[in-house]
């Protein structure tokens, strides 16, 4: 059985979030160096694996104090550009002006759904808030959000 990926997405002032994903983006970015050894590497992915559990267990959390989490199907994720465009709609963090530029300069790359929520999501943002957009397993997802 083949899983749907779904992207989470999580309007939050949220500190700890934040600086959960840092790491984990920091991990990932370093993961994908070519000037690291092998066992660096395995070393690094360790770490980015453990920081996104943090990320998951703050998004639980933030969850169950009401935060609101919507949900987007792999559906409109496998109509998005190949690329970097994907990758931060994927797994990514942005505040108001971020969403606006990513609309100014790519949004006729975009599925005409995900530029209207993000279009919305801009308009709903407050000046100390964000979108973290989260990408994982439909099931691990109903998991994480159902306790």
């Amino acid at each position: 059985m083949n899983e749907q990926m779904i992207i989470l997405v999580i309007k939050s002032k949220d500190i700890e979030l934040k600086k959960r994903y840092s790491k984990f983006r920091e991990y990932a970015s370093l993961s994908v160096s070519r000037e690291i050894s092998f066992e660096e590497r395995v070393g690094i992915l360790e770490s980015m694996g453990n920081w996104a559990e943090k990320v998951q267990q703050q998004i639980a959390a933030l969850s169950e104090e009401g935060v609101s989490v919507e949900r987007i199907e792999d559906s409109v994720i496998n109509r998005l550009p190949a690329g970097e465009v994907r990758a931060k709609l994927s797994n990514g963090l942005f505040n108001k002006a971020d969403l606006l530029d990513l609309m100014q300069h790519q949004g006729d790359q975009l599925p005409e759904e995900f530029t209207d929520l993000c279009c919305s999501l801009a308009d709903q943002l407050g000046q100390d808030e964000y979108i973290l957009f989260w990408n994982m397993g439909e099931l691990e997802a109903h998991a994480l959000l159902s306790h």
